[in-house]
């Protein structure tokens, strides 16, 4: 049976008042009283009831945190945000989605029924219904977000990163520059504004991506997307090393220019490639440079670390959790906040 306030009132022989207002933290208890009482607490082994205060005050401690998964980047996320909330007071839920709508929406109808105090967002790309359901029941709310979607967003800043990319390129004599994306139309952002950015530098740059059987016949935007998701989740899930390496031999082995320079958006393609180009003996960077727009701490302990520009994922958590916390104080929503990118040198350049 669950020890309560009444029994630590008995077992000290002081009133329930007392007692509750010294777990509390209020009324104006004499120090040492004050610390008699939790003292006796833990002996007794008291939890208190958060639920019931929960009920009793209309606020809840809890953050819930949805990412696709907890692979690779979003891992490294979630230790970040979850070390920030925990600092600041609040438990944390991590819940996963897969990159799936449905599973998404669901998640999101079980965390407002929890009474959670805010939320932190990686979205897929049909989270309008998701988000619109959150600001309905005012629940503060803060995505890594695309330019369709409302709300306080933390974007990041992939056309300056572009800009940067082809720069360092054409300063280290890249002429023949391609951008390698691991799937096929549609893409997201980082690939449609990076490609914008190098094109400041690189007027004629290739833009490559891997085939995929599996696309679905209809062409409707319920189609469109689940064809995109499902190929990233794959990619991060099983075949990303995989993906580069095709990539490769892609680029490598057909009946075309070789490329002397490769920018992967993704972190994990990047390695790939870079797996086989050695296989291959093509010396890194002096025949081949290779840059990412992802950088995680895998790479950074790496024995040949991948050059990237990036947004760090260290960065990103700190950014939304402290829109986030502000935004639970104050009650109103921030501003949207893009974040510029930086430089890992690395050994690909």
């Amino acid at each position: 049976m669950a020890v309560t306030i009444k029994d630590i009132a008995a077992h000290l022989n002081m009133s329930y008042s007392t007692v509750s207002y010294a777990l509390s933290g209020k009324g104006s208890i004499k120090q040492e009283t004050r610390e008699l009482i939790k003292n006796a607490a833990r002996e007794l082994g008291y939890v208190p009831n958060k639920l019931a205060r929960q009920i009793c005050t209309g606020k809840s401690n809890s953050v819930a945190i949805l990412v696709p998964n907890v692979l690779h980047e979003y891992g490294e996320f979630c230790e970040h945000a979850f070390r920030q909330l925990s600092h600041a007071g609040y438990m944390t839920s991590i819940c996963i989605t897969e990159f799936s709508a449905e599973r998404e929406l669901h998640i999101i109808r079980e965390v407002i029924g929890q009474g959670v105090a805010g939320i932190i967002l990686i979205p897929t790309r049909e989270a309008l219904e998701a988000i619109k359901l959150i600001e309905n029941h005012r629940i503060p709310l803060v995505c890594r977000g695309t330019k369709e979607l409302p709300g306080a967003n933390v974007f990041i800043d992939y056309l300056k990163m572009g800009k940067i990319i082809g720069n360092k390129l054409k300063e280290n004599g890249r002429k023949n520059v391609c951008l390698a994306a691991p799937h096929p139309p549609p893409f997201s952002n980082n690939v449609t504004e990076l490609m914008e950015g190098l094109r400041e530098s690189y007027q004629e740059i290739r833009l490559e991506y891997l085939a995929d059987e599996n696309l679905p016949e209809q062409k409707d935007d319920a189609s469109v997307n689940y064809h995109y998701e499902n190929q990233v989740n794959r990619m991060l899930f099983q075949d990303g090393t995989a993906t580069g390496q095709q990539m490769f031999r892609q680029l490598f082995t057909e009946n075309q220019p070789t490329p002397d320079a490769v920018v992967c958006p993704h972190e994990l393609c990047a390695s790939g490639l870079m797996q086989e180009a050695i296989r291959h003996k093509i010396n890194i960077p002096g025949e081949l440079s290779i840059i990412s727009g992802q950088c995680s701490l895998q790479n950074i302990s790496s024995p040949q670390p991948i050059t990237s520009v990036y947004v760090s994922i260290r960065q990103q958590a700190t950014e939304m959790v402290g829109m986030l916390l502000n935004y639970i104080k104050s009650g109103k929503p921030p501003e949207s906040i893009t974040i510029a990118p930086e430089i890992f040198q690395g050994m690909t350049i």
